[in-house]
């Protein structure tokens, strides 16, 4: 009976042993578990780069643009060029018309000046202007003004042009087309007939104005009417030679005829 219990108390210790170094093995095993669980640091780490090698650098350049390596001396091979840069404008520098004066059926000129930074050659593009309207086909320098009318406002717009950009328009200083005085056609008669001296003066417009007729330093009682026929009765002792001016008016400018009455026949009826 002794022996029995003997027995059992050995194996009870055994399995009891058993247990214990199963626990201690489990507890190790969970241990290490945690530790290659345990999360990774929160800290920042530093970040790593790499430089390309000399020969992959690479150099940015503009389009339109090209640059060259300085050579082994220090210099340059060439200038940098840019092709987007602009090139400046023409511009004009003098601009007028020529004669001043000018009457219908006068040929007008627009002497114009350019310049060009550059330096290259500067033509012009002409337009015309009567009044306030452009004259069609009118492109070169010249304007021939005929059938224009006294009055007309004559104006050039001048634009620079470089063979490659335009410049700014300029406008010229206007010419007004002036009146043309009226002509005197006729020429005063030698003659005076039974005692009376009479000149029918005939003259004309160009520009069809009504024309008005005057003396000027005439002899005492000599008289002109609307229709530029002189009289005058000659005095019997009048002793010459006497001077006359004939004046032919339009209202805007005048012509002017002077001739002597002396040393002439006198016919008497």
């Amino acid at each position: 009976m002794c022996n029995r219990d003997k027995a059992n108390s050995l194996s009870a210790g055994k399995r009891m042993k058993s247990s214990l170094m199963l626990f201690i093995l489990f507890f190790i095993i969970l241990s290490g578990c945690k530790d290659e669980t345990k999360p990774p640091s929160s800290e920042p780490q530093p970040l790593v780069q790499t430089a390309p090698a000399d020969d992959e650098k690479a150099v940015n350049v503009e389009s339109g643009a090209y640059v060259t390596a300085p050579d082994e001396a220090g210099g340059v091979e060439s200038e940098a060029y840019d092709d987007n840069k602009e090139n400046s404008l023409p511009e004009i520098v003098s601009l007028k018309l020529i004669p001043q004066v000018i009457y219908p059926g006068t040929t007008v000129i627009a002497k114009a000046e350019g310049r060009d930074n550059e330096e290259e050659d500067v033509t012009f593009y002409y337009r015309w202007q009567k009044n306030e309207e452009f004259l069609p086909g009118e492109e070169d320098e010249e304007l021939d003004t005929t059938g224009f009318s006294k009055g007309d406002l004559i104006t050039a717009f001048v634009t620079p042009f470089d063979g490659e950009n335009e410049g700014k328009q300029v406008m010229s200083p206007s010419l007004l087309v002036s009146n043309r005085p009226p002509d005197i056609t006729s020429a005063p008669v030698g003659n005076i007939v039974d005692g009376m001296f009479i000149y029918k003066v005939e003259a004309s417009d160009p520009d069809g104005d009504e024309l008005k007729f005057s003396l000027e330093g005439s002899p005492a009682a000599m008289t002109i009417d609307a229709g530029g026929r002189v009289e005058w009765k000659v005095p019997i002792d009048a002793k010459g030679p006497f001077s006359v001016k004939v004046v032919v008016s339009d209202g805007d400018a005048t012509t002017f005829q002077g001739f002597n009455i002396g040393g002439i026949e006198v016919e008497r009826r």
